[in-house]
């Protein structure tokens, strides 16, 4: 269960992995008010890879919510 049972969520919180997500087995998110939860768990090459896509995607769709981890 990893990230998310680490803050007391159970696995009925998990829709899809990335990974069936990326084959287009199941959809991602349908809507802006679904929240996406990556538990880097892999090699840090594989982690990186992975915040890449996911930042350069993020990065001109207007209904992301940026998030200051610094405050």
């Amino acid at each position: 269960m990893g990230a998310p049972a680490g803050v007391g969520l159970g696995e009925d919180i998990i829709h899809a992995e990335l990974g069936e997500v990326l084959a287009g087995k199941k959809p991602g998110r349908t809507d802006a008010g679904q929240v996406t939860l990556f538990g880097a768990v892999g090699l840090p090459f594989q982690d990186l890879v992975a915040a890449w896509h996911i930042y350069q995607g993020a990065r001109h769709d207007d209904s992301v919510q940026r998030v200051d981890f610094g405050a």
